[in-house]
């Protein structure tokens, strides 16, 4: 059985908008609700009792949130994929900033949207190493479980 887990790397400063003179911490709320649904995916696909690839351990995702003080350099999207042979686990990560997370639709589509490529790119990197992975499958329960959760 195959782990999965995620980190949520983001400024403490997402949202402070001010609205009739008042912090409004909208921005927050909205990225927070989404944590919490990509919390549930992951355990969820951690609770599957199936053995996408023996050679790997855990699957995880690190999401890189850009906010008013702090700033990843990171380009928007999926990026920095790594493979730890030693560790057996294999790594991706997502970055985005506040122009994906001032809209609850955004930023909905483009987690969506990203979790499923960075699985698919893990798979891919997983397959050039031939390392033996059911990339089938796990998109396959991937897809079901973000569909559940989203």
């Amino acid at each position: 059985m195959n782990k999965f887990s995620f980190g949520w790397q983001g400024s403490s400063h997402i949202g402070n908008k001010i609205v009739d003179g008042r912090k409004s911490t909208d921005d927050w709320l909205l990225t927070e609700k989404y944590r919490k649904k990509i919390d549930c995916v992951v355990k969820e696909m951690s609770k599957i009792e199936y053995e996408y690839c023996q050679g790997i351990n855990q699957f995880h995702i690190a999401y890189r949130i850009s906010g008013r003080i702090r700033r990843f350099e990171d380009p928007e999207g999926c990026n920095t994929l790594r493979l730890f042979k030693k560790k057996n686990a294999i790594c991706n990560s997502i970055s985005f900033d506040e122009k994906i997370y001032s809209n609850e639709d955004t930023l909905k589509e483009f987690l969506i949207e990203n979790l499923i490529m960075a699985h698919k790119q893990m798979i891919k990197k997983l397959e050039k190493e031939k390392i033996a992975v059911d990339g089938e499958k796990l998109l396959e329960d991937l897809s079901r479980v973000i569909t559940n959760h989203f």
